[in-house]
């Protein structure tokens, strides 16, 4: 850390170490954007328009995104390294455990998007209906509905 970035995010006196780290974090990936629009400006403020400058950034945008897609997309679950050393041993980690197996040659980005939807819908549904009762009282069609 450079002792400039601390004493900008140690300006608010009552910050913790991670909203220190926080600021230090998102200082640091502004200065990266800055220096990456410094390095591109002069390359292409050769091409003739705006318009074809916006083509340059997106294009190269778009290849980028697209390659990381792929890669993303070849990721399978059983390729992850999920750490349950935390999780103490119980129903929790066995559920986590058995959906490890279950979902092992899944593609990760899209299992772990719509995991993420469905811990959203269990939110919504539990604060409506079924807050505080087992989850044996939810069913499928309650959700998928």
């Amino acid at each position: 850390m450079k002792a400039k970035q601390i004493k900008k995010a140690i300006k608010k006196v009552n910050k913790s170490k991670d909203e220190i780290k926080a600021d230090i974090a998102r200082t640091a990936r502004i200065e990266h954007m800055k220096e990456v629009v410094r390095k591109t400006f002069p390359i292409i403020e050769k091409v003739d328009s705006i318009y074809d400058g916006q083509t340059v950034v997106n294009a190269l945008s778009g290849f980028l995104s697209a390659h990381i897609e792929k890669k993303i997309s070849e990721i399978k679950v059983s390729d992850c390294s999920i750490d349950l050393s935390g999780e103490p041993k119980g129903k929790i980690r066995t559920a986590i455990e058995q959906l490890v197996v279950l979902f092992k040659d899944e593609d990760a980005k899209t299992l772990s998007t719509t995991l993420e939807s469905l811990g959203s819908t269990f939110t919504k549904f539990g604060a409506d209906k079924f807050l505080k009762q087992p989850m044996s009282s939810v069913t499928v069609k309650d959700i998928v509905a």
